[in-house]
């Protein structure tokens, strides 16, 4: 089973700010940073590391077939304080094939 790594902004901006952000890429590999903030998402693509976020955790449990349809949680999130455009909505209706 793959490493899961689950971290929030402040590591990726210590270790930026630090010079040591490659630490991420030469300990974890192909571990997979879970991640909503923009800022954050850029430098870790910058590194080569693989990203994901909230919308994209949806979209793959509704690929390997976890749940039927990705609607019904994105109305969940809606009701939410979650920042979720319209075009990000597109972009997963048509990711997940619905």
């Amino acid at each position: 089973m793959p490493k899961t790594i689950i971290s929030d902004t402040s590591c990726l901006i210590i270790l930026s700010n630090i010079g040591e952000l490659e630490l991420l890429q030469k300990v974890y590999g192909n571990s997979t940073l879970i991640l909503d903030d923009n800022k954050a998402r850029k430098i870790a693509n910058q590194l080569g590391l693989h990203v994901t976020g909230t919308i994209g955790i949806i979209v793959r449990a509704k690929l390997n077939g976890i749940i039927p349809s990705i609607q019904p949680i994105l109305e969940k999130i809606r009701q939410t304080n979650f920042r979720l455009s319209v075009e990000i909505e597109t972009l997963a209706l048509k990711a997940a094939q619905e």
